[in-house]
């Protein structure tokens, strides 16, 4: 908040802060989530997201909102640009850049760097080939936070059936298959394109969402001009993982205050996840006996003990968790809408 406040009065913004309350918290009126074409990003968060848009529609009569929402994928070097700078010989900058690393995310260096040297001379279709028998056998390997490699994994859940876990390999395996290997020297330009597709494409829910509030909403940072232009920035003049947006920070030097450009850390909303969880906990325990459980993806015991562990504030990992119960209300709300009636368009040649 002091940052926003900062960055208005130095552009002479009027700010104007927007009332929360406890119906905006994350987790809240899951059962009112519009249909969208796939499980939105913003779905956990929907009562503030649409609670947000509604306000600025009632407030300012705005019909347009644009979202920073890829920025970070765009303009933040994945880690795997460590393994990059080894597999084309720049072992010196590679090992600078690896020490960084370290140091921002807490990490012992030697073993990232065996992590970068490694990749660098690693397919990353022996990687998912790899990734799928670990899942065929029920159970991953869980990379540290910040650690280098072809795909991040985290834990399988418990709350996973088997039937989920052979979905998952299958997955791996023909991915595997058809997966060209990169380049060295592109490993950095091929993960962030493809994120940025990923980005790109699930926008297209919460455009959706804000398209249930009345709101045109566009996410800049996914437009195609602006992810060429920064990709096409060579390896040598990419920042290390460590530097938090220096482009952008570069590019909006004259609009900010420089207090904010010297900010390397972004805000951290987890209080608010588990406040909203153990708010809603009861709802969220409904959940787990859904339609997942129905395709056999998902044990509703586990589900609920899982989420009555996070409520706790207990270690879970979010990433594991919130995509399944963004899927589950997606599935009821098109479980719950009406079949679209198709009319057969009348031409000339009918008549």
């Amino acid at each position: 908040m002091d940052y926003a406040r900062l960055a208005a009065r130095h552009s002479g913004i009027v700010h104007r802060l927007m009332p929360l309350g406890a119906e905006h918290a994350p987790y809240s009126a899951l059962d009112v989530v519009p249909v969208t074409d796939e499980p939105a990003p913003s779905t956990i968060a929907h009562a503030r997201f649409s609670g947000q848009l509604a306000w600025m529609r009632r407030t300012f009569d705005t019909d347009c909102h644009l979202t920073g929402d890829g920025g970070d994928s765009l303009l933040c070097s994945p880690p795997i640009i460590l393994a990059d700078l080894f597999a084309i010989g720049h072992s010196r900058r590679a090992v600078v850049e690896t020490i960084r690393w370290a140091r921002l995310r807490r990490l012992p260096v030697w073993p990232l760097l065996r992590s970068a040297h490694r990749v660098s001379r690693e397919r990353r279709a022996a990687a998912l080939a790899a990734l799928a028998t670990e899942l065929g056998g029920g159970s991953s390997r869980s990379t540290a936070d910040g650690d280098i490699g072809w795909c991040g994994i985290e834990p399988l859940p418990s709350w996973a059936t088997l039937q989920a876990r052979e979905r998952a390999r299958t997955v791996a395996s023909a991915v595997a298959e058809r997966t060209d290997d990169p380049t060295p020297g592109s490993f950095a330009t091929v993960m962030t394109g493809e994120g940025m597709a990923e980005v790109g494409r699930s926008a297209r829910a919460d455009i959706q969402l804000a398209e249930a509030a009345g709101v045109a909403l566009h996410n800049p940072f996914t437009d195609s001009r602006v992810v060429d232009t920064y990709l096409s920035v060579s390896l040598g003049d990419r920042p290390g993982p460590a530097d938090y947006k220096p482009v952008l920070r570069a590019a909006m030097a004259n609009l900010f205050p420089a207090r904010l450009a010297e900010r390397t850390t972004k805000g951290d909303f987890n209080p608010d996840h588990y406040q909203g969880m153990r708010t809603n906990l009861a709802s969220l325990h409904a959940l787990a006996d859904g339609r997942l459980a129905a395709l056999g993806l998902v044990e509703p015991g586990e589900f609920r003990q899982t989420l009555t562990m996070m409520a706790a504030g207990l270690p879970v990992p979010f990433a594991t968790v919130e995509p399944a119960l963004a899927a589950e209300v997606w599935l009821r709300a098109l479980g719950d809408t009406s079949d679209v009636a198709w009319i057969p368009r009348t031409t000339e040649s009918d008549r």
